[in-house]
């Protein structure tokens, strides 16, 4: 196995041509911070980019997969398993690389999961009409003041972008307030081209008031202003993820394949 250093992540890009993957593509940008190990450093034909989400993307040749097992047991796996959130997904960009890395795992829990991806309709987004605003409740763009304040957000912007600089600059972000106190946000966590691919979340006190319609349109509004195209996944199985993003405009165009590893529990081989 071999770590490429950061300025050298672009060495793994040949590997992975054609993904269109926006969180690999930020990864091997450096805009978002993770890991990038290569089989060989000087003409990789197998690699493995990790973003501190715990999510592995895993591409190349899958006919030699020896030198993920180091990788995965020694590195990752330790490191993740003694980690507040001991679990891990490992994407298999390619399809033959699904049983290569089951058989990598025989001593972990797997469970095959899926992500939904989806492409925007601008046309259906404008057909919407603007959602209520609930009582006591305003929105604001997110900047380095609210992130000052307000530790969820800054929590997810430095989980997904180098520099909170970095993400003012090139991010997306609103937050729904209640006063002062934080009610929801949608931002965006990876920025790879003209794309902003978004996270959304609300506050357990103010679920099932509109609040994640609210932040959502709001954020797709903030995209097209500046040209960018605002792109969502979810779990498969998440459905009211699924319901509001085809709310929103947003068409289901498949579901992409993944592992998910169980760290905390290790069967006896």
């Amino acid at each position: 196995m071999n770590e490429l250093e950061r300025g050298e992540f672009g060495r793994a890009w040949p590997v992975f041509a054609g993904t269109d993957w926006p969180a690999v593509r930020s990864i091997l940008g450096e805009d978002t911070p993770g890991r990038v190990f290569v089989d060989d450093p000087g003409a990789p034909r197998g690699a493995l980019v990790y973003g501190y989400f715990n999510f592995a993307y895993v591409a190349g040749d899958s006919t030699d997969p020896g030198w993920l097992d180091g990788l995965l047991h020694e590195i990752l796996f330790p490191s993740i398993r003694a980690s507040a959130d001991p679990s891990l997904v490992l994407y298999p960009i390619s399809r033959d690389w699904g049983e290569s890395l089951r058989a990598l795992c025989p001593a972990e829990p797997l469970f095959p999961v899926a992500r939904r991806h989806f492409r925007f309709d601008p046309a259906r987004f404008a057909a919407l009409g603007a959602p209520p605003v609930p009582e006591g409740i305003r929105l604001a763009r997110i900047d380095a003041g609210l992130l000052a304040a307000h530790p969820p957000l800054a929590g997810e912007v430095t989980l997904f972008w180098r520099r909170a600089e970095d993400y003012l600059a090139r991010g997306v972000g609103v937050c729904a307030l209640a006063g002062e106190a934080l009610a929801g946000w949608c931002l965006s966590i990876f920025a790879p081209d003209a794309r902003r691919e978004l996270t959304i979340a609300t506050q357990p006190d103010f679920r099932r008031q509109g609040i994640g319609t609210l932040t959502a349109t709001a954020y797709i509004r903030e995209c097209l202003a500046a040209g960018l195209e605002p792109v969502w996944e979810c779990w498969a199985d998440n459905g009211p993820s699924d319901s509001l993003a085809r709310k929103l405009g947003f068409v289901p165009v498949g579901d992409r394949p993944a592992i998910f590893v169980d760290l905390a529990q290790r069967r006896e081989t």
